[in-house]
């Protein structure tokens, strides 16, 4: 879908939508590290609902500039909001960690020593 943008933008890779695709995987790439890597359950309820909300801009984005890109990206769109009601039942499961990082609550971040 983004060659398909790009293309319809007369190959300009500064264009809105593409601008907010690379957004979108940058925010989705910083949920990624909160979530998988950092095991930060509460701070990833807001950060996947960032993620929907990029998706969401950049599908609509898309699909104003060729709706044909944006029907592309749409199974995407739809995904993301699956993935946002899973993320939050497993913090409404798990105790609700705070929705905010707090230094020391990260489980990955057991046994290390940050001073290394």
């Amino acid at each position: 879908s983004a060659t398909l943008i790009w293309k319809a933008t007369n190959q300009n890779f500064l264009s809105r939508p593409l601008l907010a695709m690379i957004a979108h995987l940058c925010i989705g790439d910083t949920w990624n590290t909160i979530n998988n890597v950092e095991s930060r359950r509460g701070a990833s309820v807001p950060a996947v609902f960032c993620v929907w909300l990029s998706v969401v801009f950049t599908t609509f984005l898309y699909y104003e500039t060729l709706p044909k890109a944006g029907l592309v990206l749409l199974p995407s769109a739809v995904w993301i909001t699956v993935a946002n009601a899973l993320i939050f039942e497993l913090w409404r499961l798990n105790g609700k960690e705070p929705m905010f990082p707090v230094k020391g609550l990260s489980s990955a971040a057991e046994g290390v020593n940050p001073s290394n």
